[in-house]
């Protein structure tokens, strides 16, 4: 962990993390200090969890967030709203308010994002082009690579992702390719 920058991961992005039953080593692996607003506190986050056949979901399973935060590798902060307004006005015009405050958040501090959704991408390429984004498969990449987990072991985990977390990457993410060749890659 580096924490000359901060990266605020946004809800979707840090309930795929979870989803892999690794996350504290994958926020470990990562050039940031991880954060995310309070507001992803506030409100369950929830996975889906299989029968043992593996075809049926049978019920969603609450992910606790707390022992991200006590190990150190998942901060919280709380939002200012008076002291981002302009920022948070200009990007709530066009996004959820809950996206709009970490991007604003994120553009006045000069962090970096973690988010998938994309069209919270097309307004940070409109609104903000100078912030650094990365999403849910440049985090589990860069954790592969910093731990050297053999694909055999990362296609079991990013197929936990895809069921638990109901996650398909996007077709434009650089690394779609990479996801795919792992996945779809013959035993």
């Amino acid at each position: 962990m580096n924490e000359s920058r901060t990266l605020y991961l946004d809800r979707g992005v840090l309930l795929n993390l979870c989803a892999t039953g690794y996350a504290v080593e994958i926020l470990r692996a990562l050039p940031y200090q991880c954060t995310v607003l309070e507001d992803i506190c506030q409100s369950p986050l929830f996975l889906w969890t299989q029968s043992q056949g593996g075809e049926e979901l049978l019920e969603r399973e609450e992910i606790a967030i707390a022992p991200l935060v006590s190990t150190g590798v998942l901060r919280v902060e709380h939002f200012e709203r008076e002291q981002y307004k302009q920022a948070f006005v200009a990007f709530a015009l066009h996004i959820r308010d809950r996206q709009a405050a970490m991007l604003a958040i994120a553009e006045q501090s000069d962090a970096a994002l973690a988010l998938d959704d994309k069209c919270t991408r097309r307004v940070l390429r409109r609104l903000a082009p100078h912030l650094l984004v990365i999403s849910t498969l440049t985090c589990l990449y860069t954790w592969q690579m910093n731990v050297e987990i053999p694909d055999a072991d990362m296609r079991a985990i990013l197929k936990d992702v895809v069921h638990r977390a109901q996650f398909t990457p996007p077709d434009d993410d650089p690394l779609c390719g990479w996801w795919q060749g792992i996945v779809h890659k013959a035993t």
